[in-house]
């Protein structure tokens, strides 16, 4: 059986015009939760309702993309960190701290638009086990080094992000005792 054909690269204004909505869709949701009319979306990203539609037909595919791209912006953010700095430890206290910061920017209303939008994505499971390749293999590296308790496994690092991502206020010191409780003694 053939290869599905590749997907069509879009001309650049509407690139721009799809990126536009996918941003300013996530910025709403944060601010206001799912439930935002998709003409105050067009009206936001500096389009027409029709324009929107054409690239979203319906709320579930805009919200698709909008987790895509919420949690593309994760796996690039870890991915960095990674790249950045050689000492494990420290890579992992800026994955923490950077995907926290992150997290907290998309904060409880979009979080139940997400899950519900991950169910079958194929592009959302590509990106999760980006996410766990490079948080598993820092954790694993930051264990070895010494540096990290070897009684915490990656998934509970995730638990606790998540957790920390529905603190409202007093997120920075709490990430902070994360992170001594994470170091070896």
């Amino acid at each position: 059986m053939p290869d599905p054909p590749a997907p069509r690269k879009l001309r650049a204004d509407v690139q721009r015009n799809r990126d536009q909505i996918v941003s300013q869709t996530a910025l709403l949701f944060a601010r206001e939760g799912g439930e935002v009319p998709m003409e105050t979306i067009a009206e936001h990203a500096r389009v027409g309702v029709g324009t929107l539609y054409r690239h979203f037909p319906d709320r579930p595919a805009l919200t698709l993309a909008v987790a895509e791209h919420l949690y593309g912006q994760i796996a690039d953010v870890l991915q960095e960190a990674a790249d950045r700095e050689p000492d494990p430890w420290q890579a992992l206290t800026l994955m923490i701290r950077t995907w926290v910061q992150r997290r907290l920017a998309v904060r409880k209303p979009l979080d139940r638009w997400l899950l519900e939008a991950q169910q079958g994505s194929a592009p959302l499971t590509e990106l999760h086990h980006r996410i766990v390749d490079v948080l598993g293999s820092t954790v694993a590296a930051a264990q070895a080094s010494g540096a990290m308790r070897p009684d915490v496994t990656f998934q509970d690092v995730i638990r606790l992000v998540g957790l920390l991502a529905l603190a409202d206020q007093g997120a920075g010191i709490l990430v902070e005792i994360m992170i001594d409780g994470l170091r070896a003694r």
